[in-house]
This record gives structure tokens, sequence and C-alpha cells, in this order.
């Protein structure tokens, strides 16, 4: 073993202990373990660096390395966390963590199953189940789950759920119900997914309608323009939806 792999031992030692006073996921512990300075980088990044800064784009990338590390282990200890302790904090997140690995059958069958009780309703549950729902191709199921987080929660507000809202409406072929959604959070949403999911609608429906074809590249237009003036960080993070809208621009109009 290379010697350059003992000198993180107290790194290593320091932040596990770190991790277990001020309560972190249990996992930590585990990629500390195992991971050497890998290990030590990524809590740095993901558990430490965001008291500094609001970067996603580097928890994103922690959590890659993470993934890599032990993408199985992590989830064991998850699933570990909620035997021990059935909170609805550890519920939701190994909900999510599936929710992010695509095991959307098994986020629902967590989601459902805490659903009971003073939870039935819970706003955070209802919207990863919808997420789950709809990850599953059952869109209709998940707007009718929004509907009821909606009804439940009238003062709720969510860009990405509302955004998944509109999606819905379009997977359901309700387009012109999806365009007014669209054109509502494109607004509002914190990035340029919305705006692009927006544009390229408005071209699939616009048929002899030239009017929606300006909109749809006036929006696109503007996306690839935020985008020239943002951040680093920003263009990082957005990169696969500034690909996309220049794949709708090049694209001919039918």
């Amino acid at each position: 073993m290379p010697p350059i792999l003992f000198t993180s031992l107290p790194f290593q030692i320091a932040l596990m202990i770190h991790a277990l006073k001020t309560g972190r996921p249990w996992y930590w512990v585990w990629i500390l373990l195992i991971g050497s300075w890998i290990g030590v980088l990524a809590y740095v990044a993901v558990e430490l660096l965001p008291g500094f800064t609001r970067s996603r784009s580097v928890r994103r990338a922690a959590t890659s390395v993470m993934d890599k590390l032990a993408p199985e282990r992590r989830l064991k200890v998850m699933r570990d966390q909620l035997e021990l302790a059935p909170s609805l904090g550890n519920r939701l997140g190994l909900a999510r963590e599936c929710l992010r690995l695509g095991d959307f059958q098994s986020a629902e069958a967590l989601l459902r199953e805490g659903m009971s009780g003073l939870f039935a309703t819970d706003a955070d549950l209802m919207f990863a189940l919808a997420e789950a729902l709809f990850g599953q191709g059952r869109a209709h199921d998940a707007r009718v789950t929004l509907d009821a987080l909606l009804a439940a929660h009238p003062n709720f507000r969510s860009p990405e759920a509302h955004l998944l809202y509109a999606r819905c409406l379009e997977a359901e072929g309700l387009t012109e119900r999806a365009l007014d959604e669209f054109a509502i959070v494109a607004d509002s949403f914190p990035g340029e997914e919305a705006r692009v999911r927006y544009a390229r609608l408005l071209k699939q429906s616009a048929k002899d309608d030239p009017a929606k074809l300006d909109k749809a590249r006036a929006l696109l237009e503007e996306s690839l323009r935020r985008l020239r003036l943002a951040p680093n960080y920003y263009r990082r993070e957005q990169s696969q939806w500034a690909q996309a809208a220049e794949r709708e621009l090049s694209a001919p109009e039918k």
C-alpha cells in the first residue's frame, strides 16, 4: 500500500469523530474508514464546505465520488439507519436516495409505508411519492398526488413540484394546460430546465403557429444568454440544459 495513504489516517479519525459528534449520517463513518484521502475530501466538500459556499456543483461532484467508493454500502447503511430509527427523516432520506439512483418502485414502497397517521399527508412525503410515480411512467397518478398535496397544504410552494406538475400534464397529452404551467414556472425555477422544457413543448405544439415558434426561440436564446453571463459554477451545473437549448435551436423547425 502506498505510504501516502497512511498520511490521511489522522484526518480520517478526526472527521469520524466530527461526524459522530455532530450527528452526521452513519454512512460517513464507513466512507471515511475505507476512503483514505478521497473519503476525507468528500466529507469536507459535502458536510463542511456548504457552510461557506452554496455551490451545488461541489456537492454533486462529492456525491459522485462517494457513489464510486461504496454505492451499495451507502444504501445499506441508510437502510440500517431506518431499521434502527424509523423516523420520518431517515425514511425520506432513504426514499430520496432510491429516487436519485432511479429505483422508483422501492422509493414508492418506502414512502407509502410511512404515509400513515400524522404523516398521511406530509408534504415532503407526498412530493417524493409524486416523483416516484412519475419516474415509473405513471404521470396521471403523480398529478393526482400533487393535487392532493396542494389540497392538504394550500400554502405549499415549490418550483420543483410546479415543474413536475407541468411535466405530468405534458406526459398526459394535456398540452395547452402544460404550456400554461410551464409559462409560470419558467420564470421562477432556479435553473434553465423549466425554460428549455417550455420551449421544447412550444416547438412540438406549434404546427402552423409562428408565434409559438418565435416564443420558443426567444426562450432558448434567453437561456443561452443567461448562461454566457453567469458564473462558472452555474454554467457547469446547467451544462445539460445549455446543450439541450443549443440542440433545440439548431434543430429544423417542423
